[in-house]
């Protein structure tokens, strides 16, 4: 493994337990494998590449989300953020 996919691992992983091994957005439990980065603000909306910036999801729900900002997808799936 190169250094750069290592830092990006450990990211994950550490994004991943602090949601409890759960999606963002479903809530269903995911793994390391099945867990996707995504962007609270789209980086094509202005959004960081920052560890701030980013939640965990799995692919389906960041898949459905797509450039949606976080709030407006979470409106969309009847949720909200709080």
């Amino acid at each position: 493994m190169t250094a750069p996919s290592v830092y990006r691992r450990r990211k994950k992983m550490r994004l991943l337990m602090a949601q409890g091994g759960k999606c963002f957005y479903c809530g269903r439990s995911i793994n390391l494998l099945g867990a996707t980065f995504d962007h609270i603000v789209p980086k094509c909306k202005g959004g960081t590449l920052r560890l701030s910036n980013a939640c965990i999801a799995c692919r389906k729900c960041n898949q459905a989300k797509g450039a949606m900002p976080q709030a407006d997808y979470l409106k969309s799936i009847g949720r909200t953020y709080g």
